[in-house]
């Protein structure tokens, strides 16, 4: 963790180190007089697990363990496994702010149906097709393995929703390969991108849309891992699911690190009883 520049609780950078309490260096602020360490206003600050256990639940996060393994192998209830991992997963939600991808970018759409208890009736039959009771995800990567995957909303997407979701996220003037639908043709004009359509009805296409492919495969299987999760989340999940690819050829020490260096600083502030 890094050394506090600025007072955790107003703000203030008129801060003056004030003595150790458990290990940690703490400031006292000049201008609101309230005391500080390096983990206030971090997910960090109500943390009662030590440094070991608290390394073997990242550990294990980031395994995809199951809450009843976590909760076993650290003798933990399965409600602090669960709490523990959504504040991890929601200090990444600021990570993805400003990924941009650039050069060839991929893109596509998976559908994830939404809970039983959010299922639209006609009638007393479900509806047909591409509908409200499926999610858009909107997923991207580029040829540097940059990815993201962005909640779309529910049954078709629209060219405003194809732009608000994939806009942000891409360089203007890349290349843009993709299926060709039409809520794409606002995305490709907006941002001046070139265009290379292959429909997915053909093998060779389905090559040449192997990388965005792939990457809603891996969305998907995730998923599975968190059949229970609440679609109110969803995006929580997918962010986690796309970070996961940063930890290629990292080994599980250094994996354990580096998520606790984004948490840190990601300067989320996690409220269970707001939340959850």
């Amino acid at each position: 963790m890094s050394l506090r520049t600025h007072c955790g609780r107003c703000g203030s950078i008129d801060i003056k180190k004030y003595g150790t309490r458990n290990g940690f260096q703490r400031w006292k602020c000049k201008d609101c007089g309230r005391l500080s360490n390096e983990k206030t206003g971090t997910i960090f600050s109500s943390r009662k697990l030590d440094d070991e256990k608290f390394k073997r639940l990242l550990h294990h996060i980031i395994r995809d363990s199951t809450l009843k393994t976590i909760s076993e192998i650290l003798n933990i209830s399965s409600r602090t496994a669960y709490v523990w991992r959504m504040k991890v997963y929601s200090c990444l939600s600021k990570y993805f702010d400003h990924i941009e991808l650039s050069e060839k970018v991929w893109i596509d759409e998976a559908m994830i149906p939404v809970n039983r208890k959010d299922i639209v009736l006609q009638g007393n039959k479900l509806l047909r097709g591409t509908s409200r009771n499926q999610i858009i995800v909107c997923c991207g990567i580029d040829d540097q393995g940059y990815c993201f995957a962005q909640v779309g909303g529910r049954g078709h997407l629209s060219s405003i929703g194809s732009l608000r979701a994939y806009g942000r996220h891409i360089k203007a003037g890349s290349i843009l390969i993709h299926d060709g639908i039409f809520s794409h043709d606002l995305l490709v004009k907006e941002l001046n991108l070139d265009s290379e359509i292959y429909k997915s009805t053909t093998q060779e296409s389905k090559k040449k849309l192997e990388p965005v492919n792939s990457l809603i495969a891996q969305i998907k299987r995730n998923l599975i891992l968190h059949i229970g999760g609440n679609r109110k989340y969803l995006q929580l999940y997918l962010d986690w699911i796309c970070f996961k690819r940063q930890f290629k050829k990292m080994k599980m020490i250094d994996k354990t690190g580096f998520l606790e260096s984004i948490c840190f600083q990601s300067g989320v502030l996690f409220k269970v009883k707001d939340r959850y």
